[in-house]
């Protein structure tokens, strides 16, 4: 139903679809039925105010086309079909030259509204021409659906074929001028139905086309994006390592990378946390250095922080400062980790073993060197202490104290821990008890024990 009201006379909608479309620059195309132009080849550049006007003359003139056109078409339809022989004999009476007349008449409504059209609104400047694909796809919207472009033809079709039995029968009868006068019609007109489904492929060929010209070109976009996204990604990372080599000359490792991914973490930010404190220092180095060349003192500090840096990486330690052969480090901050003491006491073993050979080294030289550490567990305030352009991440509180105390105390190849922390570690390595000692900078004695060694013992308390 909805096709046999799409077919109607022709209302200004289906006039504006079928007449007028608008190009992607903003320009709206007429295109008028006239003589002169009858699949619609040629177009005019009209402007919005000229398009009611159009519309308006347009469809006066189109009703009174159709009800013209309707009303020769169905009269011929009735007398063939109705009076065949008849219509033979008078088309034998009048001749062949009946059919041409009466096709210009039939069609002159229909051109001849579109050519007056043009002069009662016009004149236009023209346009780019229509193509024969553009004619099929208009032809499709004045009738407002495909299934009534299809019924539409089919009584066209069903029009060609009436005319072709009328033609077959006169020249039966030996009325060849009048058969050929009624087939000249049908061979005028067959190849345009035989070229319709060209038109169509071709159309649907080309909506194709342009689904994929808009694809490519929606890829090219997503392309060109990601390759700006890329540069400027490899361009971040490119200054954030950049920033992170510059960071690490002034925080250690953990510090600097926290600082550079930006969660959350303000080094300046003062903050209170429990941590274990690691001091280390060399034995005997004072003395060394005194009476050693610069190149051999060089050569041994260079040495020992590099067994150093290997602990403090692989332990994840926080190195607050270091200071010739005295360094301190501290676990728990800012990388957050439950069993610090266990690392803190991880590493202090480890860096003992891995300093023995040089040490050993170093003796056969002639130089008297030890390794001495000190370690303890408690609640520090941390943060960022220093100056514009260098700036160093600090623990502050008595645990940093103790633990440099303790490491004051160690002789060569001694690990000396606080009670605190070797309750914290448990049996996970074997202690030594020292006894109380009083320390400097502390009110009362402390409790000192020395690591032997990594085991499941437990520890001897005195």
């Amino acid at each position: 139903m909805q096709a046999l009201r799409d077919i109607r006379l022709p209302r200004k909608e289906q006039v504006r679809r079928a007449f007028f479309e608008t190009l992607p620059d903003g320009r709206v195309l007429y295109s008028p039925y006239g003589l002169d132009n009858y699949l619609l080849r040629t177009r005019y550049v009209v402007s919005e105010e000229a398009v009611d006007r159009i519309v308006e003359v347009m469809g006066r003139a189109s009703y009174a086309a159709t009800a013209v056109t309707a009303a020769l078409f169905l009269g011929a339809a009735a007398c063939i079909l109705l009076y065949g022989d008849a219509f033979i004999d008078a088309m034998a009476k009048v001749g062949w030259i009946v059919i041409p007349a009466v096709m210009v008449v039939g069609a002159w409504p229909v051109y001849g509204s579109g050519w007056l059209t043009l002069r009662l609104t016009g004149p236009f400047p023209k346009g780019p021409d229509r193509t024969l694909a553009e004619f099929a796809a208009g032809r499709e919207k004045a009738f407002g659906s495909r299934w009534a472009l299809w019924i539409v033809t089919a009584i066209f079709v069903g029009g060609l074929c009436a005319d072709v039995w009328v033609a077959v029968k006169a020249m039966n009868r030996g009325n060849v001028a009048v058969g050929l006068s009624l087939l000249a019609p049908v061979a005028g007109i067959v190849p345009v139905l035989l070229i319709l489904p060209i038109v169509r492929r071709a159309r649907k060929l080309s909506a194709e086309n342009e689904k994929l010209e808009r694809i490519v070109g929606e890829r090219t976009q997503q392309l060109q994006e990601l390759n700006r996204t890329l540069e400027q990604r490899v361009s971040d990372q490119v200054r954030d390592i950049e920033r992170l080599g510059q960071l690490k000359h002034f925080f250690s490792a953990p510090v600097a990378e926290m600082i550079l991914d930006g969660k959350g973490f303000d080094p300046a930010k003062v903050h209170r946390r429990e941590l274990t404190a690691v001091s280390l220092d060399l034995r005997g180095f004072t003395a060394f250095s005194e009476t050693s060349e610069p190149e051999e003192v060089i050569t041994v500090l260079r040495l020992y922080h590099a067994e150093l840096g290997i602990q403090v990486n692989r332990h994840q330690a926080t190195l607050e400062h270091f200071a010739g052969d005295g360094v301190m480090l501290f676990f728990n901050d800012p990388i957050e980790v439950e069993d610090h003491p266990h690392r803190a006491l991880e590493l202090a073993v480890a860096l003992r073993d891995a300093m023995r050979p040089h040490l050993d080294e170093w003796r056969s030289h002639g130089f008297d060197i030890g390794l001495g550490v000190g370690i303890a567990t408690g609640y520090a305030t941390i943060g960022a202490v220093g100056y514009e352009g260098r700036w160093e991440y600090a623990a502050i509180g008595t645990v940093c104290n103790l633990a440099a105390r303790l490491c004051a105390e160690a002789k060569d190849g001694q690990v000396i821990v606080s009670k605190r922390f070797m309750a914290r570690v448990g049996d996970a390595a074997t202690f030594e008890a020292l006894g109380e000692r009083p320390l400097k900078g502390l009110a009362r004695p402390v409790a000192m024990f020395n690591v032997v060694g990594l085991g499941a013992e437990a520890p001897a308390v005195a």
